[in-house]
């Protein structure tokens, strides 16, 4: 099924998981000059989308961080697994299950099943309630 979901590698997470990955880059040097290139482009009253942009700037800068990205995604898996088995079962209980009592009550209320609906008037004649 189709969603409008972000895919498990993307880039709002590569921004907000960014001190996740920076704290995984194993040379403690790189990891000095990731925060000092990303605080050197901001103030005391940054904003929210400056500081994302500085976050993003210093993935354009050191991009040997999109490779702890990856790890770090990798690494996590599991949740994409247990992400995907939720919005499948949430996606089984409405498609299937609900409207399948759906179905059951237009059955059991109404006629709607019984008219033929190839017509303008029997289209008319097949309402639900």
């Amino acid at each position: 099924m189709l969603t409008r979901d972000d895919t498990w590698i993307n880039r709002s997470d590569l921004v907000n998981d960014y001190a996740n990955i920076v704290e995984a880059v194993p040379d403690q040097q790189l990891r000095d000059q990731v925060n000092n290139y990303v605080l050197q482009q901001l103030s005391k009253k940054s904003k929210q989308n400056e500081i994302d942009a500085a976050i993003a700037s210093a993935y354009n800068a050191f991009p040997e961080l999109f490779e702890y990205y990856i790890r770090y995604k990798e690494d996590n898996g599991e949740e994409a697994r247990a992400i995907s088995k939720e919005k499948v079962d949430e996606s089984r209980r409405l498609y299937v299950e609900q409207f399948g009592e759906f179905v059951r009550a237009v059955r059991k209320f109404s006629d709607f099943y019984g008219h033929a609906g190839n017509t303008v008037e029997e289209a008319r004649a097949r309402r639900c309630f």
